[in-house]
């Protein structure tokens, strides 16, 4: 998302990811995931296949480290700020 300001004679742009998901309804989507992938891990195991079990908890691991990260990312905000005799450009990553 792109937003244009214009204060005290300064142009000030504000650049930010597009944000599909809020941290909320990311927690959710992990909820929603973890519950069938343990489910079946859960019953692989009764019958006999428990080192599906570490495979199961690694991947849900990997899953739910790279959603924060991408979540974390799209609260990253960049601004230029355009002023007479020169430009400054900031980036402010996180909340």
């Amino acid at each position: 998302m792109v937003a244009n300001e214009f204060l005290d004679g300064n142009t000030v742009i504000t650049l930010r990811p597009n944000r599909s998901a809020s941290w909320q309804q990311t927690k959710i989507f992990l909820l929603v995931m973890a519950a069938p992938m343990f489910i079946i891990a859960v019953g692989w195991s009764i019958v006999g296949a428990w080192p599906i079990l570490p495979f199961a908890g690694l991947e849900f691991g990997l899953l739910a480290f790279l959603t924060y990260r991408v979540c974390c990312r799209t609260y990253q905000k960049d601004k230029i700020i355009i002023k007479k005799d020169r430009v400054i450009i900031s980036s402010i990553i996180g909340y």
